[in-house]
């Protein structure tokens, strides 16, 4: 039968936008380059919601190439070097905000800049509305700048000490994400954060050193809480009771230091309608899951560093939790088959191991997690260890949708067969070769997407197969490494990268 092609040329430009915006940027980059009018789609305001310019203070070829550009650029994200600030850097900074800031929404910079320096940034932006910057603490004592008030801004990040600007004014400011860099610093930030607390919706805390004053903060509209480092090391029983009876409307937490039963006892029983948590505990207390017996809503549980062999869980079945995200160095077969029964509904999990045998792992989960439809095994210790024999455990899991495995060499020839499976990742596989892809459209004829990392030994012939077998299946093989100087030829000097990795 003859294949009829379709002129894509001939589409509308709403419906190549919709094409599009389903495209990675290097593809959306190549379809760019076929006509004028491919490349405005490509780039247009919508889809350049997602793209970052990375601003390259090397590279004066750049400045020259924005200048003839028609893109409006949403997001700049620029790294200075921290030691070796150079004036002529933030001048380049300056030219390209000049060209650009009518237009900016979000500015980052991974450096530490002095007032003056941050406050030219600002007056060119004015439509700002993500920030994330870092400022020199000496310069705060000798400047008496009044800051313009950035009336859009919605994000703020601080690396270090912009939380002591006395004249910040911010009112339409919902999310924040701070580094404390020492406890001086935090104890110098507590009055904006006072002043801040009852507009902030997603508050992000992490402390280098002790953060001493936590009594003195409350965040009563939060709905995001995620702190870390030693921000609730140095608190007192007192302390950590006021702080955590601050919050009542919390829905998403993440803690990601040594969780103690009383901070578990303490933030749910405040926070009743959590609905994603993230906890950090090594050592499991008697009472580390009764105190979630009061989390009725919790749909996302998610529990890192785990090293413990309590077999004993006493908690009535937690049967809202859907989602299972696990870290794991070294655990009980016991441990696994109490959370089988703690969590009876789980239909999605994620496992990190950090120090065990993936392949036992794998049988562990297999057998006490039969009613999983996505499941992800990554190993961020060995990554070169094989998972073989132990994959034919996956046949147990019959209602399996989605299956992930990120940094494990896999052998695919003991996969089983799985009329349900949609979706496949496997970014290490062994030896696969096109042989393999046949024997996988075979084994999965439902399958939708495939995405095949390093490691494989398949041709484009062999892809052109599969995709004849599975009519619908998308096929990715990511490339095994980027050729930065032929990104500098084809796509001059401008260096455009997903939002999502900064």
């Amino acid at each position: 039968m003859d294949v009829q092609v379709f002129p894509i040329s001939d589409l509308p430009v709403e419906l190549l936008q919709h094409i599009f915006s389903f495209l990675p940027l290097s593809d959306r980059k190549s379809a760019s380059l076929v006509c004028h009018l491919w490349e405005e789609v490509a780039f247009g305001v919508r889809l350049m919601r997602n793209v970052a310019l990375e601003i390259r203070v090397w590279c004066n070829l750049q400045l020259t190439y924005l200048r003839r550009s028609s893109r409006r650029y949403r997001n700049v994200f620029v790294h200075l070097d921290p030691v070796n600030r150079r004036e002529s850097h933030i001048k380049f900074v300056l030219e390209v905000l000049d060209l650009l800031g009518a237009h900016l929404e979000s500015f980052q910079c991974l450096a530490v800049l002095r007032v003056e320096q941050l406050l030219h940034i600002v007056i060119r932006l004015p439509n700002l509305q993500h920030l994330v910057v870092g400022l020199d603490a000496s310069t705060l004592t000798r400047q008496k700048l009044d800051f313009p008030a950035m009336k859009k801004l919605r994000f703020l990040g601080s690396l270090t000490n912009v939380l002591q600007i006395k004249s910040l004014n911010v009112p339409k400011l919902t999310d924040i994400n701070v580094v404390f860099t020492s406890s001086v610093e935090g104890r110098e930030s507590i009055p904006i954060l006072q002043r801040l607390a009852s507009q902030l919706k997603k508050v992000e805390l992490f402390s280098v050193g002790y953060f001493t004053p936590i009594e003195e903060l409350r965040f009563p509209n939060a709905e995001l809480l995620n702190i870390g480092g030693r921000f609730c090391e140095a608190g007192s029983e007192s302390a950590l009771r006021a702080f955590f009876s601050g919050f009542s409307v919390l829905k998403d937490v993440k803690l990601d230091f040594a969780v103690s039963e009383l901070v578990l006892d303490l933030i749910t029983k405040a926070c009743p309608g959590i609905e994603s948590l993230h906890l950090k505990i090594r050592q499991f207390g008697p009472d580390s899951f009764r105190w979630m017996e009061r989390l009725k809503c919790l749909k996302t549980l998610s529990m890192g560093g785990i090293d413990d062999t309590l077999s004993n869980i006493n908690c009535k079945p937690l049967v809202s939790v859907k989602r299972l995200s696990l870290e794991m160095s070294g655990c009980s077969p016991n441990f696994m088959k109490g959370l089988r029964l703690l969590l009876p509904n789980v239909t999605t999990m994620t496992v990190t191991l950090t120090g065990a045998n993936v392949g036992w792992w794998l049988e562990l989960i297999c057998l006490n997690f039969r009613q999983l439809r996505q499941l992800t095994i990554s190993d961020e210790i060995d990554r070169d260890r094989m998972l073989a024999s132990s994959l034919l455990s996956v046949g147990q899991l019959e209602q399996l949708e989605e299956l992930t495995f990120k940094n494990v060499r896999t052998r695919v020839v003991f996969m089983p067969a799985n009329p349900r499976l949609r979706r496949l990742v496997i970014d290490h596989p062994h030896w696969l070769n096109n042989g393999d892809l046949l024997e996988l459209a075979k084994r999965y004829p439902n399958l939708k997407y495939l995405e095949l990392g390093s490691g494989r030994e398949v041709t484009d012939a062999g892809i052109k197969k599969l995709r004849s077998l599975l009519k619908d299946c998308v096929v990715h093989c990511p490339p095994s490494c980027m050729n930065w100087g032929n990104v500098l030829t084809v796509y001059r000097d401008v260096f455009e990268i997903p939002l999502h990795i900064l």
